[in-house]
């Protein structure tokens, strides 16, 4: 395993983007780590990451915008639904769905005029008000809003999904540990050198386009300190396959010339 670690530092000192599976405490958990040098100024990354519809660009991001302060509906209005997802909404009921809904919007899915030739309209446009109400209520009461998922017969709780993978993990408590507090006591707790971005984004991820809501927090930490900065971007809402994800960025500065 030394042995392991020495040579992905050294193919990182190279150029070479590392990878590493890391092992997750259940079945459905995936972790995966990664490391890049990158020929920038740090403060010149993060630009690029808060300029988060030029970062996320490329032929698997199909769609991403970031949104507004405070977020409104017109943010959402280039995000339409497949015409697949159309006819599995239209078939949605709870206990037994092919998108990933929360408890509260299947009488409004049932109450759709299906055969109107602007259902898929309406039904997109039910999608964006929903993911607004998401984003609204988050930034409100943070996990006392719970958005619980019922397209399956177990019940999930987003919220829960995520206090309980944080909370987990040594490694981000390690590396991380105040960003994952503000994460997790979201919105108490934020401090005042934090910034945060909410955007959505749809992703071709190799089996049919995910529909995603994140949250980004960006702190920037002690000049003195070799660890720059800590990024973290929170799944809010995924509309497939995802109960809750978290992506964890720290920009180290590398000494060498």
């Amino acid at each position: 395993a030394a042995g392991a670690a020495r040579v992905r530092r050294l193919r990182v000192g190279l150029g070479d983007a590392v990878t590493a599976p890391l092992p997750g405490s259940v079945d459905r958990e995936l972790v995966m780590a990664g490391a890049i040098r990158i020929q920038a100024p740090v403060d010149r990354t993060v630009a690029i990451v808060r300029d988060i519809e030029r970062f996320e660009s490329g032929a698997r991001f199909l769609a991403r915008k970031r949104l507004s302060e405070p977020p409104r509906l017109e943010d959402f209005g280039p995000f339409h639904l497949t015409s697949d997802d159309v006819a599995a909404l239209r078939r949605c009921r709870p206990g037994r769905c092919d998108i990933k809904l929360d408890q509260g919007v299947f009488p409004a899915v049932s109450a759709l005029d299906w055969t109107g030739a602007d259902a898929p309209e309406r039904a997109s446009a039910l999608l964006r008000r929903r993911a607004l109400d998401h984003v609204e209520a988050y930034r409100q009461r943070g996990r006392h809003a719970a958005f619980v998922y019922h397209d399956r017969q177990r019940p999930v709780v987003a919220a829960h999904e995520f206090a309980d993978m944080v909370t987990r993990s040594t490694a981000l408590g390690t590396l991380a540990g105040d960003l994952m507090d503000v994460l997790l006591h979201y919105p108490g707790g934020r401090p005042p050198d934090a910034d945060e971005i909410f955007y959505w984004s749809v992703s071709d991820l190799g089996l049919k386009p995910v529909f995603r809501v994140h949250h980004v927090v960006i702190r920037q930490l002690a000049p003195a300190a070799n660890l720059r900065y800590v990024m973290a971007t929170r799944l809010l809402y995924a509309d497939h396959y995802f109960n809750t994800g978290l992506d964890v960025r720290a920009l180290i500065d590398d000494p060498a010339p």
